[in-house]
């Protein structure tokens, strides 16, 4: 993405940080968690599919975050949405 920009990895970072108030990499995780969340929503998925989906590749560490962004676990989250 810097190439396409032309610019280098330390503008990018404050360029990002100044439109998102968020690091990059706080970006893209965010955005990974909000897009499982929607998948979660849908009818048979399952957690560990959806995090491997999203691009996490360490389910605890996946529930972690989940939990720190969304405020409740994968699996609670799941079923909660599931019974609507």
């Amino acid at each position: 993405m810097r190439e396409e920009l032309a610019m280098s990895n330390a503008q990018l970072h404050r360029k990002i940080k100044a439109l998102t108030d968020q690091s990059p990499g706080e970006l893209l995780r965010n955005f990974r968690l909000k897009r499982a969340a929607q998948i979660l929503k849908q009818k048979g998925a399952y957690v560990t599919e959806v995090a491997y989906d999203v691009g996490f590749n360490n389910l605890s560490y996946f529930a972690k975050c989940f939990k720190e962004f969304h405020g409740i676990s994968p699996s609670v989250f799941s079923k909660k949405n599931s019974n609507l």
